[in-house]
């Protein structure tokens, strides 16, 4: 039976999960780990199956990046052993323009990847270090990224396009929302406990980051995150209105070389809050 080991890199802590691909909407978990990260060690727990959890510490005396590869080598030689790996899979939060749907991650997606960091810093950098780490230790394993910004994609253009000028709309600063692995998981298991396919239904995603998004038809017509993940939970509740424009936008205009007078962001095209 062909298996995928599922991977969330996180800022804050790691986690992986080996999953018989069954074909059913729940899949038998083999293995799963979790790492995490304090700022002395790694606090590790894993467990096959339905045993108890086991637990270890991490040292973090060369870094995060060589603490998981050091404890990662090994276990994937014990992991191939009892349940051969067919495939990763990796949650990547922000996909950009590019990168709509999920796909197969090789060096050329790595590199287009490592260009949207500073869109999630805290975010897709410790994912995209886990893709090359895991690229590195077992290369003939495909290896797949599934983004947060997929499902966000069907917005209409009026949702996803802020009070701004078109010309800053067409260099990628819009609407792009988060979540949406998540959201998409709870519209299709609404879909499928009620026999609706083209269900309405606003879904709410509440935990260290909190959303909402109004989907239609398995589809998302409008959510309350925004151009970038906030760095505090108040943020995600932010009005979902195109007038609005979050803080993150400023640095990307800074970035991008755009020098327009901010007082033109205060106008009727545009209001700020801060």
């Amino acid at each position: 039976m062909p298996t995928s080991l599922v991977v969330n890199a996180g800022s804050t802590s790691h986690k992986l999960a080996l999953l018989e691909l069954t074909g059913q909407e729940r899949l038998p978990c083999l293995w799963q780990a979790q790492v995490d990260w304090g700022s002395q060690a790694g606090l590790l727990r894993w467990r096959w199956g339905e045993d108890p959890w086991q637990q270890d510490t991490l040292s973090l005396h060369h870094g995060r990046r060589d603490a998981l590869a050091d404890w990662l080598a090994p276990m994937l030689s014990t992991l191939a052993a009892r349940f051969p790996v067919t495939a990763v899979g990796h949650r990547i939060v922000h996909g950009g323009e590019r990168f709509q749907r999920s796909q197969w991650i090789g060096q050329g997606q790595l590199t287009a990847l490592q260009a949207l960091v500073p869109l999630a810093p805290l975010h897709n950098q410790p994912a995209l270090d886990t893709v090359e780490l895991l690229l590195k230790l077992c290369p003939d394993i495909p290896q797949a990224g599934v983004f947060d910004t997929a499902f966000h994609h069907a917005i209409p253009e009026a949702a996803s396009t802020y009070g701004l000028p078109m010309a800053w709309r067409r260099q990628g600063i819009r609407r792009y929302g988060f979540h949406g692995i998540n959201h998409s998981h709870v519209a299709r298991i609404m879909a499928a406990a009620t026999g609706n396919p083209a269900l309405r239904l606003v879904s709410l995603h509440l935990g260290g980051g909190c959303s909402a998004s109004a989907v239609r038809g398995l589809r998302c017509q409008d959510t309350s995150m925004g151009f970038t993940p906030p760095p505090w939970k108040g943020w995600s509740w932010a009005p979902a209105v195109a007038a609005w424009i979050p803080p993150s936008c400023c640095t990307s205009f800074a970035t991008a070389g755009i020098r327009t007078v901010w007082s033109r962001c205060c106008s009727t095209r545009a209001v700020w809050r801060a």
